[in-house]
């Protein structure tokens, strides 16, 4: 079979089209992405449309996603867990059966908290790990529990308040508490990962949950199990989710791969290989759809009952601590060579994006107390600030435009998270 006969018999089915369409009930546009367009000669193979190029889409084989902002009464919670390997990123292409069978305690451990709390959830397995879709009501008393705890820099709430009549993402303005709300669902999700982490016993092959591909510090491997939850360290209307049965190509972009894979939606009772045996079949992925409706009930006693435990968390009580310091100022040029060389003009770009590298920076700075910890963060803001160090080609929309994202925020995560996880790492706690 070839790529563009996978194309016909998967997306020509009518299961699979109607699947996809319904999940743009409350969307504002579509994002497209794949090989098709890449052998346009498109620098950056994705692109923006309206809701009514879904078929144009499917017709060229990309892989599909939504915003997450709703136009409707929903707001999602999008969890993604994946494998990563940062010496062989492709590892899981040639060894997805090992790969998900090191991922299934976990996994199942996850479902098994989530059906506790009484959260819905579907479960979308992509080529190389998980995305968990949940949602709860913008009317509901969680809702806005989430946004009176979640934070926002200053120049993020300004951000917010402003539309841009020209960025199809950023047409209107989004409100306030949406904002808050979104970064306090990043919390309850890092909560719940350091609760896994500290409470799961060992698996085989020591494979650890991590947060964002890194691993607390000390440890010698270079995989594992990832929760990533970086989405959440950006503003909201920059974030879009790849819809339940999209195509996934990634194995075709970057690994040399012919055929692409399917997402394909885990039911209840579905053993993995079964799964994975779909996945790369058109025909077998095509037929998992037929009588499957991608409606996701709210879970807002869920999400309640999950912010309860949260906020008597040490967790919680460590967000607070980091949350409410002041930035002591001082000079990166007076700090320790081992520090100070990763601002350096000829590393900071990408040295400063790393997540070992800031998690190393942040476990460094958070030893000797919040208030230095905020002050290093302030630092790395500014130099994402600062167009010098060739964040963003805009000839080639490469890199991260720090105009439309957000440098202190996008600080401030990676500050909270990895000072979390370096304060937590072991300790016998709550979470």
């Amino acid at each position: 079979m070839t790529t563009e006969e996978f194309y016909s018999e998967y997306y020509g089915s009518p299961a699979v089209r109607a699947v996809i369409t319904k999940q743009f009930d409350d969307a504002a546009f579509a994002v497209g992405s794949g090989p098709f367009l890449k052998k346009q000669k498109w620098h950056f193979p994705v692109k923006i449309c309206p809701v009514s190029a879904l078929d144009e889409f499917m017709a060229e084989g990309l892989d599909i996603y939504r915003p997450a902002v709703s136009t409707g009464d929903a707001f999602y919670i999008f969890w993604d867990l994946e494998y990563y390997n940062r010496k062989q990123r492709s590892y899981v292409y040639r060894h997805q059966k090992e790969v998900f069978e090191w991922m299934e305690p976990f996994i199942q451990e996850i479902n098994e908290r989530l059906s506790a709390y009484g959260i819905k959830y579907i479960l979308d397995t992509t080529a190389s790990g998980y995305h968990y879709w949940m949602k709860i009501s913008k009317k509901s008393a969680v809702f806005q529990e989430l946004a009176r705890e979640g934070f926002i820099s200053e120049s993020l709430k300004d951000k917010y308040a402003h539309a841009v009549a020209r960025d199809v993402k950023r047409s209107k303005a989004v409100p306030e508490e949406d904002g808050r709300a979104y970064d306090c669902a990043g919390k309850l999700l890092e909560y719940l990962t350091q609760r896994i982490r500290a409470e799961m016993p060992a698996v085989k092959d020591g494979i650890d949950m991590t947060i964002s591909d890194s691993p607390p510090g000390g440890s010698s491997r270079t995989d594992g199990f990832s929760s990533d939850i970086t989405q959440y360290a950006h503003p909201l209307f920059m974030r879009v989710f790849r819809v339940l049965a999209s195509l996934h190509q990634k194995n075709i972009l970057y690994y040399g791969g012919v055929l692409p894979a399917v997402d394909i939606v885990r039911r209840k009772g579905m053993r993995i290989s079964e799964v994975l045996d779909s996945m790369w079949d058109a025909g077998k992925a095509a037929g998992l759809l037929r009588n499957f409706s991608p409606e996701l009930d709210y879970s807002d006693e869920g999400f309640s009952r999950l912010f309860a435990d949260y906020k008597n968390s040490e967790t919680r009580k460590l967000h607070r601590e980091f949350e409410s310091a002041q930035a002591e100022e001082f000079r990166i040029a007076d700090e320790p060579e081992q520090i100070a060389s990763h601002f350096a003009p000829e590393n900071a770009n990408p040295s400063l994006l790393e997540p070992s590298v800031l998690q190393k920076i942040i476990e460094h700075y958070a030893a000797l107390g919040p208030a230095k910890l905020k002050g290093a963060l302030k630092i790395i803001a500014g130099y994402y600030n600062d167009p010098s160090y060739d964040w963003y080609d805009k000839e080639r929309f490469t890199g991260i435009d720090w105009i439309k994202y957000d440098a202190a925020q996008a600080a401030h995560f990676w500050g909270r998270v990895y000072s979390t996880q370096f304060k937590l790492n072991g300790k016998a706690n709550n979470g």
